[in-house]
């Protein structure tokens, strides 16, 4: 039809117009892409500047860091010069004291600007005062006073400068400090719960101490109270004096009216009296002198009865014991430590002629202690004394008194000791050797084979010991039992050619 026609003829036009808007548009889309494509790594780079910024800006502020660390640290080591420049400065100081130099002392005290009353952190804080009381430098200490030095200034301990000049009998010095001042019965105290040897203690009781008598005389001369007590352990400057054995201090102290007898025990459960220090360490003369003063020879120390004649008999010195024992002194005191008479110390610790003293003086050789009813032949055995154990047997002591705690007699104790000589003494003198203890019935043979003690074995076993005595302990041990179990060869070999049965068992194996 015509329509048709002219329809058809349209439709080519169109269709070629359609197709190049459509490669227009594709072109355009195309476009598009590309651009994108370079606004992303437009967009990346940017990114990448950003992180390089922020990197920038963090190595700069890491440099600030830096900076402000050394700045800090520089700072630090400027203020620790500083504190040693300081520090050296109170060194020097110090040391021109120690030294006696007053010219470079006064140098520096004008250079420095330190005080002169400083304290030296690094030394106790130590005052140039004390450095030079210490070292009995009297220029020093004059011309310190010159400039207002404090005669009351303490180290950080409570030591003073007359304290340390009276302890190192700087004479001059004490009367140079006396005359500004200081404090004469002023306390040593490091702390109170220090417990130092010279807590508590003053002046007086140091150069007592020390023997220094022209200081002592000035002190008391200058108030010091002569029995005043140590705060740590109640002991006087004439107790100080006793145990040191300065007899001139002693008799010094006694004129000017010191209490012969006084101590306190400072809750510590022993009285420190004078005269047991002298007889504890043998001052004979000052014993003398103490008694002569009225000291009571039987004061005891202790709540159990330490006395003198105890003291004197523990530390071998027999003058002292004869002195005291002329004096009135009791052999026999009811509580005299725990019962523990002087001829059972003396015994114990081997004084030969501090026993031969007392048994002189009729001591009794077998009086036991109460504590353990253990003899002085017991102790004297236990310890391997064999002088000590001949003269006591020599004078009636009973080889067989055994102690009333354990059943243990001389014997034994000698034997478990390997004491061969004592063992062969008290052989040689009737000790049986079949006694047995009571709490386990251990015969001497039993101690002489756990111990491998193979000679004195062998006396035993020579006196027809019994080899196969049955104890009470771990299931009735023999001596061959106890020998093997501690692997002593000679022993067993002793024992066994004695007829020890080889197969003889304990109960509860």
């Amino acid at each position: 039809t015509c329509i048709y026609v002219v329809v058809k003829a349209q439709i080519g036009p169109l269709r070629a117009s359609f197709e190049g808007l459509r490669e227009n548009f594709e072109g355009q889309i195309l476009g598009l892409k590309a651009s994108n494509v370079e606004l992303k790594a437009s967009n990346a780079a940017f990114v990448g500047q950003i992180r390089d910024l922020q990197a920038s800006k963090e190595t700069s502020e890491g440099q600030v860091l830096e900076l402000q660390a050394s700045r800090t640290k520089s700072e630090e080591e400027r203020q620790k010069l500083e504190h040693q420049h300081d520090e050296l400065q109170r060194d020097m100081l110090l040391c021109a004291a120690t030294l006696g130099d007053v010219r470079t002392l006064s140098q520096l005290l004008l250079r420095t600007g330190v005080p002169i009353d400083f304290l030296h952190p690094g030394h106790h804080g130590e005052t140039i005062l004390f450095k030079a009381s210490e070292h009995g430098r009297l220029d020093v200490v004059s011309f310190l006073f010159t400039r207002d030095a404090d005669v009351t200034l303490c180290r950080t301990d409570g030591l003073s400068p007359l304290f340390i000049a009276a302890q190192n009998g700087h004479s001059k010095v004490v009367s140079e400090l006396l005359a500004r001042g200081a404090c004469v019965n002023e306390y040593y105290h490091l702390s109170a719960l220090d417990g130092t040897p010279d807590d508590g203690l003053t002046p007086l009781h140091v150069a007592a101490a020390n023997g220094h008598i022209d200081i002592v005389e000035m002190l008391v001369s200058n108030g010091a109270i002569v029995d005043e007590l140590s705060a740590c352990d109640g002991k006087t400057a004439l107790y100080k004096a006793s145990w040191a054995g300065r007899l001139t201090v002693v008799e010094k102290l006694l004129a000017h009216g010191a209490n012969a007898s006084l101590g306190d025990d400072a809750g510590l459960g022993r009285k420190p009296i004078p005269l047991y220090a002298a007889s504890h360490e043998g001052h004979v003369g000052i014993v003398e002198m103490l008694i002569t003063a009225g000291a009571d020879v039987n004061q005891s120390t202790t709540a159990d009865g330490s006395t003198p004649l105890y003291a004197a008999s523990a530390g071998g010195h027999s003058n002292v014991v004869e002195m005291l024992i002329s004096k009135g002194a009791d052999m026999y005191p009811s509580t005299a430590t725990a019962g523990k008479p002087p001829l059972y110390v003396a015994s114990k610790r081997g004084h030969l002629n501090v026993v031969e003293t007392l048994l002189a003086h009729g001591a009794h050789v077998n009086i036991a202690t109460l504590e353990h009813g253990r003899s002085p032949l017991f102790v004297a055995s236990l310890g391997g004394h064999v002088d000590v154990v001949e003269m006591l047997i020599g004078k009636g002591a009973d080889g067989n008194l055994s102690s009333t705690k354990t059943g243990s007699s001389p014997l034994h104790v000698a034997s478990h000791n390997g004491h061969s000589k004592v063992v062969e003494m008290l052989l040689a003198h009737g000790a049986s050797i079949e006694l047995s203890t009571s709490n386990h019935k251990q015969t001497p043979l039993y101690f002489a084979s756990r111990e491998g003690h193979a000679d004195i074995v062998e006396m035993l076993l020579g006196r027809d010991a019994d080899v196969e005595h049955p104890t009470t302990y771990g299931g009735a041990m023999s001596a061959l039992y106890i020998a093997s179990q501690h692997g002593h060869v000679k022993v067993v070999e002793k024992l066994l050619g004695h007829g020890a049965n080889v197969n003889l068992a304990t109960s509860d194996r």
